[in-house]
């Protein structure tokens, strides 16, 4: 599969969703994709930290590690829509590793077929090749 490596800079009021496969051995080898303006393009993670608009993603602390290590600095402006969501619906952190509030909650519901959903997160973690479409 081919993508687009180009990234068009955007006005600090504007928005772009970041999409990423974490690479959960550490070895560096995580991969970014933005999608803006009907475009998705796999990008390098400098482009990520530079980012100078609104970066929207979800569970953006599974790899902030990662990207302040390369970098020494993470995106400035960044929503993530599963923490933003349970803000909004009221939802307060409960003790322990449990999270009862996720991607599911979030982003399965935007899917209008759940068989999608599930292919988005056996690609999120890895488990099948990538489809642009799903994505």
């Amino acid at each position: 599969m081919k993508f687009m490596t180009k990234y068009r800079h955007m006005s600090k009021g504007k928005y772009v969703y970041l999409i990423y496969q974490k690479d959960f051995s550490e070895n560096g080898n995580d991969r970014y994709f933005l999608y803006q303006d009907g475009a998705f393009s796999e990008v390098d993670s400098s482009i990520v930290v530079s980012i100078d608009c609104f970066l929207v993603a979800h569970d953006f602390w599974l790899i902030s590690n990662s990207l302040y290590k390369k970098h020494e600095k993470l995106p400035g402006k960044l929503i993530d829509v599963v923490l933003f969501s349970k803000i909004i619906m009221g939802i307060k952190s409960i003790d322990g590793d449990a999270q009862p509030w996720g991607v599911s909650k979030t982003i399965k519901p935007l899917y209008k077929n759940a068989k999608d959903f599930d292919n988005y997160v056996s690609m999120f973690y890895r488990r099948q090749p990538l489809d642009e479409e799903v994505y």
